[in-house]
């Protein structure tokens, strides 16, 4: 098992983390940002990355249990959604007509089940005018994350203590499984939003963020590399924000671009932080990076 995984705080890791809600925020507000809700996506790889930069850590350590790992993210996750939902219910009770409120109970309840992704999938279009009338739909990206810490532990343990030789082989062959998935469902008349809110369709964005983990200390310390892995992946992810709008075919081929976009990122600061990971480690960056899950809430 690699065992060179990060253990320091990443400054630059919160200033993406900024970015990307900064990108989701202005979509949904309006502004000239047509593909920011690949921020979405951006997070999705941070998300992977982190939890296992975590996990494999522990468990070379020997002291990873799964138990502490769900307690850790039940306190982070639920107390300040508990609220939002909690509010969200008590003011559409308050101003929505009948039928607007009991979509908006079920989202509630389906969100509370870790379920929102599965509701949305069949009463969301996430792009349609009439989606400003769905308080949670933001949620579904929560769900997705929540499915995968649910189940991803899982699998990395027993891949790590079953699979000692093979289990990176594993890793890859999962996330290229799953792109498959999602490309294929993008380009199925029945199945596009099946590929949008789904897991199976987006797992491979998160395992993403889990190989750049697991390679950590493999990756090239030649300092050309890594300022060119930056710049690329700024590029890439620039690249989406501006080219991709509503009627882009999505996830499918197109998410590669902000999610490799993001691992580059990731790996350009892994020895030593390049100019975009200093770029990103400017402290209003890392100060809405580290707010990112309560404005993403709010928002």
């Amino acid at each position: 098992m690699t065992q060179n995984i990060a253990t320091h705080y990443r400054r630059d890791i919160d200033g993406l983390r900024g970015i990307a809600v900064l990108l989701v925020v202005f979509f949904h507000a309006g502004l000239p940002v047509q593909g920011g809700f690949v921020g979405v996506d951006v997070f999705f790889v941070i998300s992977g990355y982190v939890i296992t930069s975590l996990i494999v850590r522990e468990l070379a350590e020997g002291s990873f249990s799964m138990p502490q790992f769900w307690e850790r993210r039940i306190r982070r996750i639920l107390p300040a959604l508990s609220v939002v939902l909690v509010f969200v219910l008590v003011t559409t009770w308050m101003f929505y007509l009948p039928e607007d409120f009991k979509q908006a109970g079920q989202s509630f309840l389906y969100q509370a089940l870790m379920a929102a992704n599965f509701y949305f999938r069949g009463n969301g279009d996430y792009f349609a005018p009439a989606a400003e009338t769905k308080p949670l739909l933001h949620t579904w990206s929560l769900a997705v994350e929540e499915q995968f810490y649910l189940l991803f532990p899982l699998l990395l343990t027993f891949l790590v203590r079953s699979r000692p030789g093979t289990w990176l082989r594993w890793l890859w062959g999962i996330a290229l499984g799953s792109l498959v998935i999602g490309i294929a469902l993008s380009y199925s008349s029945h199945n596009q939003r099946a590929a949008f809110y789904l897991l199976p369709a987006r797992a491979w964005e998160l395992l993403i963020g889990v190989l750049v983990a697991v390679y950590r200390g493999r990756f090239s310390a030649n300092k050309a590399a890594q300022e060119v892995s930056g710049f690329l992946g700024l590029a890439l992810i620039g690249l989406a924000v501006l080219g991709f709008d509503g009627s882009t075919r999505f996830p499918g081929v197109a998410a590669l671009a902000p999610c490799l976009g993001a691992g580059l990122i990731i790996a350009s600061s892994d020895a030593r932080l390049s100019a975009v990971g200093r770029l990103l480690s400017w402290r209003p960056f890392v100060f809405i990076g580290l707010v990112s899950y309560p404005l993403y809430l709010w928002h």
